[in-house]
């Protein structure tokens, strides 16, 4: 708490650099848990956000990254970017797919070949078959 709030307090060190100091005091931080750490980043951080203006905000993100706090962030960006990532994909992958089946049927209507379209509502071996006779990618 104390070194979140050494930002409030006056002196001769320019914000932004009483910032950089409380990431470097929390980055050679010994006998504290990983999560306190980060708590404590966390908080330095969002005081930082309240006072320095953007261009700041900007030198110390970048400074972030090498904290302990700026490795949560980026491993949780990461796990968020695959769960977007696949939700994305299976919705592409389903209509892409709907869209082939919609195709192959289709065709099958169009020429009259009722008993393999039955066939291939059942046999994936055989829709398989028949995507490649058509050439339906």
């Amino acid at each position: 708490m104390p070194l979140a709030l050494c930002l409030l307090m006056g002196g001769t060190m320019p914000l932004k650099d009483r910032v950089r100091a409380a990431f470097d005091i929390t980055g050679k931080a010994e006998g504290i848990n990983t999560e306190d750490i980060a708590k404590i980043e966390a908080m330095v951080f969002i005081m930082a956000d309240k006072f320095l203006d953007r261009i700041e905000m900007e030198e110390i993100r970048e400074g972030l990254r090498m904290t302990r706090l700026g490795e949560m962030l980026v491993e949780l960006g990461k796990e968020e970017g695959l769960i977007a990532g696949r939700e994305e994909g299976l919705t592409l992958g389903r209509g892409e797919g709907i869209d082939r089946v919609n195709r192959l049927n289709d065709r099958l209507i169009r020429e009259k070949r009722y008993a393999d379209l039955e066939r291939a509502t059942k046999d994936k071996a055989y829709q398989k078959h028949l995507f490649e006779e058509y050439s339906i990618l």
